[in-house]
């Protein structure tokens, strides 16, 4: 059975907050500066595609962040 836009929209919103969460956690105990995205994606549980910077959009090309 598909799953509704309210659940799609449940499922990206729990996502969200357990990144928030276990990201805090890891940054707490290991210093910002010092993390890879590796580290903290393999601490979350997570894939490292799953995780991007504030404000960018998911397909940006890497064209646009260096200019």
């Amino acid at each position: 059975m598909p799953k509704s836009q309210e659940r799609c929209q449940e499922i990206r919103e729990e996502t969200r907050s357990k990144i928030l969460h276990d990201s805090m956690l890891y940054f707490a105990k290991n210093c910002f500066a010092g993390t890879k995205i590796s580290d903290l994606a393999k601490h979350i549980g997570i894939g490292q595609g799953t995780l991007c910077l504030p404000g960018r959009k998911y397909g940006s090309s890497s064209q646009h962040s260096m200019k």
